[in-house]
């Protein structure tokens, strides 16, 4: 996740982690929404001490969540609907910065970070085959630089963050899926908001920010929309078909 770049959206309307604007003529295409299992607060930052903080979920297997893709054609009936997934940042061991917040003071805090890392969303309980529904990785162009940042008033209970894979980031981003396919050069923009953040936002005396728990709402958007690919096995049962309806077809004919 990146926290880079971030807009709170609970403040700027409807600011996401991605939310970067688009022009009128070329709209971004929403195509998957993440929400927080009931109450599970699970997205957690902590101050380290040592002039460091580490943003992870509450646990390191993973949060639980609510995955939901939208506007993506021909799904199967296993992918659609919302589905029970696991948020992982950097496979469970989190991200750690040494960014120096700033604001304070009754404005907004921001909080960089400098290291490079992952969001991903599992499918939950697939033990076999392909689980990755959607990854965002995050990575600063300079060694040190600001990659996801997270944005929010001073003593407030939320804050957002946004990323874009647009040329004027400081950072790279991409996406990944088992099941997506992201054409070249596509629009690709990620937008995270928190809510019931606890404590309030604020900025410890090390300069970044204090401890805090939340919950976490999440909108993905491509430009042109991602298409959906069949796993192999898929692939290779229909060929498996194709190929035996043609030996029907030709001892017929024979």
């Amino acid at each position: 996740m990146q926290v880079h770049g971030i807009a709170l959206a609970a403040l700027l309307a409807p600011v996401t982690f991605i939310g970067v604007a688009q022009a009128a003529s070329n709209p971004t295409v929403t195509f998957a929404q993440v929400n927080d299992t009931a109450s599970s607060d699970g997205l957690t930052l902590t101050n380290n001490g040592v002039s460091s903080a580490t943003l992870n979920t509450s646990v390191a297997t993973g949060d639980m969540v609510s995955f939901t893709y939208e506007n993506v054609a021909n799904l199967p009936n296993y992918l659609s609907g919302q589905l029970s997934a696991v948020e992982l940042i950097n496979n469970g061991a989190g991200v750690t910065t040494t960014a120096q917040a700033s604001g304070g003071n009754g404005g907004y805090d921001v909080q960089a970070f400098n290291s490079p890392f992952t969001i991903s969303y599992l499918l939950a309980g697939r033990a076999t085959g392909q689980n990755n529904l959607l990854t965002v990785t995050i990575t600063p162009k300079l060694a040190g630089g600001n990659g996801m940042t997270i944005i929010g008033p001073d003593g407030g209970q939320s804050f957002s963050s946004s990323a874009t894979n647009q040329a004027n980031a400081s950072y790279t981003e991409t996406f990944s899926s088992d099941f997506l396919k992201f054409q070249a050069n596509s629009t690709l923009t990620a937008g995270w908001v928190s809510s019931a953040l606890n404590p309030d936002l604020e900025i410890d005396p090390d300069g970044l920010l204090s401890d805090f728990t939340a919950d976490i709402v999440a909108t993905f958007s491509s430009n042109p929309p991602p298409a959906f690919i069949p796993e192999p096995g898929t692939v290779a049962l229909l060929g498996a078909g194709l190929a035996g309806l043609t030996m029907v077809l030709r001892r017929r004919r024979a």
